[in-house]
């Protein structure tokens, strides 16, 4: 196994495979370095993976096919459920981690809000083609081989679309906004609605080093704080790494504070980074319509060579 990946032999791998839209012209190349202990991992066999990039799926058919995924990659996938809805609707996540040595450990979740669907479509996408390329590319091999993925598509199933016309899909649950009903600096004791209090169990319990959760829309990466214009201890590591992200992407980079122009409370990138973790928001595409095939595949397209990059180097950074 290579010691070091770069990162434009990511890009270059998936420009040959036609998943990247859009190549950056002027890349600053920065080294990839795979920590010591995932020098000589055992990589599982090569995944047979039917469908990479599915189309707009409802929260049962996102189900069905991360069981599908589980199927066709032996050892790699595993899908459990962390928690209810008060509805009584399971939430699930799917785990891609190769064996059960200590590594890393990411949350990449999506659709907090059921009327973004689109963020869950290419969530989706992220899990079909890591896994598609698992075995065939060095590169994602061993990124997959040192790291703790966890994948939610769907955080809050109950206000998610139930058919293509987008039926049943709103932004709140239980009566509140789920992102802004996170533990707050002055009440750090809130007690969230169930959707948001199973994803902070999540949380906890996991002790994740970094994480993203997908929104849309506006093509943008945001960073902590929402509550507060202040910036972070770690701006300079934010600074550093959303600034290559938004190379290999063409997102904008703003404070989660800045998107409506005033600070916003009880978001889960604050509550994420204050748990510890080098936490983004991506907000995807230009709608909150049910997205399109072509939809999928272009935020997908824009947005995957960065995703990677993220996966390297976020876990790595020190939250101060």
């Amino acid at each position: 196994m290579r010691k070091s990946i770069i990162i434009a032999a990511i890009v270059l791998t998936f420009i040959n495979a036609n998943l990247i839209l859009f190549a950056p012209r002027h890349i600053d190349q920065p080294q990839i370095v795979i920590p010591e202990q995932f020098e000589q991992p055992k990589s599982k066999p090569q995944p047979h993976i039917s469908l990479k990039t599915p189309a707009f799926l409802t929260y049962p058919t996102v189900i069905e096919q991360m069981r599908q995924w589980e199927s066709e990659a032996d050892g790699l996938v595993s899908i459990k459920v962390y928690g209810k809805t008060s509805n009584g609707t399971d939430l699930y996540y799917l785990r891609l981690n190769n064996n059960d040595t200590p590594k890393p450990k990411v949350l990449v979740m999506s659709s907090i809000h059921g009327n973004e669907p689109l963020a869950s479509s290419v969530c989706m996408a992220y899990i079909g083609n890591l896994l598609g390329e698992y075995g065939k590319s060095p590169e994602i091999t061993a990124l997959i081989d040192s790291r703790d993925i966890y994948f939610v598509p769907v955080v809050s199933p109950d206000s998610f679309p139930k058919d293509e016309s987008g039926r049943g899909m709103q932004r709140y649950i239980e009566g509140v906004d789920p992102n802004r009903n996170f533990p707050t600096k002055s009440d750090p004791n809130l007690q969230s609605a169930q959707t948001v209090k199973a994803i902070e169990q999540l949380f906890e319990s996991e002790h994740f080093n970094a994480a993203i959760s997908g929104h849309t829309w506006g093509r943008l990466f945001l960073k902590p704080w929402g509550d507060s214009k202040q910036v972070t201890a770690n701006d300079a590591d934010y600074t550093d790494i959303l600034g290559k992200m938004s190379q290999l992407s063409g997102y904008q980079i703003k404070p989660a504070s800045a998107i409506y122009g005033k600070p916003i409370i009880g978001t889960e990138v604050d509550w994420f980074y204050r748990q510890k973790a080098f936490a983004i928001v991506i907000e995807y595409g230009t709608h909150q319509k049910v997205p399109t095939v072509a939809d999928i595949e272009y935020e997908f397209g824009k947005t995957y060579p960065a995703v990677l990059w993220f996966l390297q180097a976020a876990p790595e950074t020190k939250v101060k």
